[in-house]
């Protein structure tokens, strides 16, 4: 049941806290998703054992719009744009800046393309284009559809899930997919793809992913907010996650 934690982060003390609910995107579940998001927080509960803290499966959309109207605390592992700072709160520095040290993790996109197809993207802009007819892919409520939008691609990200997004390429509607490092990891060790896609130049962008929280929760318990910003970044930088980060997501830091 997706409403109903597999796992529950909860230290059962007499000093517990109300327990702080966290949504996440629901693909996450899926232990093939390399879900780094889960264990990192995971690694904090433990480091906190007087916090009890709920995590909720949703899709990704709608756990960000739930969460910016404060029907859960926080959401987890979102990358900053400005709708979304607009209802949600990122951890800033002292002169308002977006504040990278706290940061949960950060993660590249790759361009995927079926093998021979000459769209590719070259660092800069992408190439092809015309040629390739059909816009791009993306899962719907992720923000690389937005940065290939400001480059002059013209994007789906309609699909609710990566299977139903790879279903559209599969069916020859998109010319290619926009992809985390994770999911193209998933898709080269996939005997269905084998041979079918190449990434088709270098990383598009390399994005940094926070904890988030509702505005109120801000308001009511900011303390509490920022001691887990901290509590994250100290187990980013852990020799345990940064191995578990490179064996999961491949070379690079978190």
């Amino acid at each position: 049941m997706l409403r109903c934690l597999l796992f529950c982060l909860a230290g059962m003390t007499g000093g517990a806290q109300a327990a702080i609910s966290i949504c996440f995107n629901q693909e996450l579940n899926d232990p093939a998703a390399h879900p780094v998001a889960v264990e990192l927080i995971q690694a904090v509960a433990r480091r906190a054992p007087e916090l009890e803290i709920r995590l909720v499966p949703l899709p990704w959309a709608r756990c960000l719009r739930e969460a910016a109207l404060g029907e859960h605390d926080g959401a987890l592992a979102a990358s900053h744009t400005p709708e979304r700072a607009a209802g949600l709160a990122f951890p800033l520095q002292a002169d308002g800046q977006l504040d990278d040290s706290r940061r949960m993790f950060a993660l590249g996109y790759w361009l995927l393309r079926p093998t021979g197809s000459p769209l590719r993207w070259d660092g800069q802009q992408f190439r092809g284009l015309a040629e390739a007819q059909q816009p791009l892919g993306a899962q719907r409520g992720y923000s690389i559809a937005e940065f290939a939008r400001q480059h002059g691609a013209a994007v789906d990200d309609g699909s609710p899930t990566a299977q139903a997004m790879m279903r559209k390429l599969e069916l020859g509607r998109l010319s290619g997919v926009l992809v985390s490092q994770a999911h193209a990891k998933d898709l080269a060790a996939d005997p269905q793809w084998a041979g079918k896609l190449e990434t088709a130049g270098p990383l598009l962008l390399r994005k940094s992913y926070f904890l988030v929280y509702s505005h109120g929760f801000i308001a009511k318990r900011g303390a509490l907010a920022e001691r887990l910003w901290s509590l994250l970044a100290q187990e980013r930088e852990s020799p345990a996650f940064k191995r578990l980060y490179q064996h999961q997501l491949g070379a690079g830091q978190p």
